[in-house]
């Protein structure tokens, strides 16, 4: 069995996909020409401050003022999107930056775009968790290095503390700053490694296998090693290498092929790390479970019911939106990104590979249904199926459809993920009107 550090030469520096106005999948683009910048230099721009501000005034005045709302919101939330593909370029060009460096490199933003306190805390904390997070990461790492002049990861023994299992097969391992993806040259690792998490997740083995059989890469939630919870991505390699030679492709055209799924791949999931580390804390649990209970009368239950699957709408949402930016990240063609996300919206459905409903759904409402009398559980369900059916979906396709808008504005990938990101998926179709409609 052989183990290397190396998959593709830019692995461990992933390249981001280029982001001036006009290119939209990295295929080169004229630059836009430079113009007035509406927040002048010194200005403090507070998106809410000064929105409760226009609000407040009628006519011709406050449309004028909406207008300049609009472009100063726009301006700065494409200098948020510069500042974090800026930022993540660095880091990738330099992974054991210190935080000091990285705030001193935000700073320069913060004063161009007009960053208020709030926002320029909130990157403080996000550059805080990274060096923490990559802390823990090259932390736990460090036990696995070979001692040679360049130092590798031992492939094998890193497999083995992680899943209790010496690999049969060949095992790679590619290092990020907060992340990294070991490659399975043979499926039964793969596999086996799925049904160690599951095990420590307590998920439905049968199902969970089910659903990574067919699978290219999947990020685990839990390993052996808690450190590494939510920083390790397997790929399932044999699967992608059988899939490319079933293209006919010529050796060369093979091997180019490998190395471009394997990168997005790599990218892909290291956006799910990503995700998992600047998520907000869960929401409390529904107040109105009680109020369900307790209801007198159908509609009240059913009023009752409606509020309290709202409440857990946004975490499902939430789920959404990791998988939805995940598959942003990466190098594409247009036409092979619309036909992603397309079979993603898919994959959202009944019975589909991210159908979350069918799981934390059912969760949700099984807390419910073993509180209320056999009669009354119709009135819960139908109440659930409108919320997690009918409403979701509307987001669903809402938040997709902003996607597409934001890309054709002139957007580049890279910069429309990075405008998302802090947006909560319900608000994207929102958030790109602001971003790209004309003020009425």
């Amino acid at each position: 069995m052989e183990a290397s550090e190396k998959v593709f030469p830019e692995a461990e520096k992933p390249e981001e996909i280029a982001v001036e106005p006009g290119d939209i999948f990295g295929e080169g683009a004229e630059p836009a020409p430079e113009k007035e910048s509406p927040i002048k230099p010194g200005e403090i721009f507070d998106p809410e401050d000064e929105l409760r501000k226009t609000l407040k005034f009628s006519g011709k005045e406050k449309e004028e003022r909406f207008a300049e709302y609009k472009e100063k919101y726009r301006y700065q939330r494409e200098g948020l999107a510069e500042m974090e593909v800026a930022l993540r370029d660095f880091i990738v060009e330099n992974p054991d930056s210190p935080a000091e460096e990285l705030i001193s490199r935000a700073n320069s933003f913060f004063i161009k775009y007009g960053f208020s306190v709030k926002e320029r805390l909130k990157v403080f904390s996000i550059v805080s968790k990274y060096t923490e997070r990559r802390g823990d990461v090259s932390a736990e790492l460090r036990e696995f290095m070979n001692g040679e002049a360049e130092p590798s990861i031992n492939a094998e023994k890193l497999f083995d503390a992680l899943f209790c299992a010496k690999p049969e097969g060949r095992v790679e391992v590619v290092q990020g700053p907060i992340s990294i993806l070991i490659r399975c040259f043979d499926e039964l690792d793969y596999m086996r490694a799925i049904k160690v998490e599951s095990l420590l997740t307590g998920l439905d083995q049968g199902k969970y296998l089910d659903m990574a059989v067919g699978s290219q890469a999947i990020k685990l939630n839990k390993t052996l090693r808690s450190r590494l919870d939510n920083a390790v991505t397997l790929e399932n390699t044999e699967l992608l290498e059988k899939r490319i030679r079933a293209k006919g492709l010529s050796p060369e055209e093979s091997e180019a092929e490998a190395k471009k799924e394997s990168k997005n791949n790599y990218l892909h999931e290291e956006q799910h790390a990503v995700f998992a580390m600047l998520k907000e804390e869960e929401i409390p649990r529904s107040t109105h479970l009680n109020e369900i209970v307790s209801a007198d009368k159908e509609e009240e239950r059913y009023v009752a019911a409606r509020l309290y699957f709202k409440d857990y709408l946004p975490l499902l949402s939430a789920a959404s939106k990791d998988e939805i930016l995940a598959r942003m990240s990466g190098e594409f063609s247009e036409k092979d990104f619309r036909s992603g996300m397309e079979e993603l919206r898919r994959s959202f459905g009944k019975g589909g590979f991210y159908d979350f409903r069918a799981t934390f759904g059912k969760y949700v409402a099984d807390e419910v249904l073993g509180r209320v009398k056999p009669e009354e559980r119709a009135t819960v369900l139908r109440a659930q199926s409108e919320i997690f059916g009918e409403d979701y979906e509307r987001k669903i396709k809402a938040a997709i459809d902003a996607v597409y808008e934001l890309l054709g504005a002139g957007y580049g990938l890279g910069q429309a993920r990075a405008m998302l990101q802090g947006v909560p998926l319900w608000k994207w179709a929102r958030e790109v009107s602001h971003l790209v409609r004309k003020a009425a």
